[in-house]
């Protein structure tokens, strides 16, 4: 399974089913956590805002943020 894993390079996230936010800036780094599948963005230092920004304002309310 592990190795099933590490060949995936793109998957997607419902913004609708996130549950937690959590902006890693020194990393360059956004974890999007739903219930079950867990997601990381990467975005480059001038575009990182821009992206943080996007996601936030997509995910509801409701979801953790950090």
């Amino acid at each position: 399974q592990g190795l099933l894993i590490s060949s995936n390079n793109e998957k997607n996230t419902t913004f609708d089913a996130v549950r937690s936010v959590r902006v890693m800036r020194t990393f360059r780094t956004i974890k999007v956590n739903e219930l079950i599948n867990r997601n990381q963005v990467y975005a480059e230092p001038g575009d990182f805002d821009f992206v943080t920004d996007f996601i936030l304002s997509h995910v509801p309310q409701t979801a953790k943020r950090r």
